[in-house]
């Protein structure tokens, strides 16, 4: 389930589309808006004041509204987060700034944590390079001995 329906929510949910990773559900404040990418990704749409319904019941939450403020409140999301009878709930909140306010016990990524985990993994493949390198020169000799040794 995601809120917001413009360009990062619509890129986002383009990609989890591709993925065939369950049934989405887009929230907007504008309805239309909502229903209309719901239609683009073959998801279901659901009205904003059925937010805390699709709390309750949703595995993942995407906020992706360009909202100045948070759209999901902290008292909003104790209280679903009570009537989900302890199963955890994963946010991914890549609003700037944040679009879901922070609750204890809460699994939550922001686009910070998304920026610092993609920036490891540049950083663990820059290291990788010259071992990379060694081995496709390895390989090039080896190919051009084969290369020379034929008649």
């Amino acid at each position: 389930m995601y809120s917001g329906s413009g360009v990062a929510a619509r890129d986002i949910g383009r990609q989890l589309a591709k993925r065939a990773t369950g049934v989405m559900t887009v929230v907007g404040r504008n309805p239309e808006k909502a229903a209309d990418l719901a239609r683009q990704l073959a998801a279901r749409s659901a009205p904003w004041d059925a937010l805390d319904r699709e709390l309750q019941e949703a595995d993942v939450l995407i906020a992706a509204t360009a909202a100045p403020n948070p759209v999901v409140r902290r008292d909003r999301l104790e209280r679903c987060l009570s009537a989900r009878a302890g199963r955890r709930m994963l946010v991914i909140d890549v609003g700037m700034p944040r679009n879901v306010e922070s609750v204890d016990g809460l699994d939550c990524l922001t686009i910070d944590d998304i920026a610092a985990k993609r920036d490891e993994a540049l950083t663990r493949r820059q290291r990788a390079v010259p071992a990379v390198e060694a081995i496709v020169e390895r390989e090039m000799d080896r190919w051009m001995k084969w290369v020379w040794a034929r008649s």
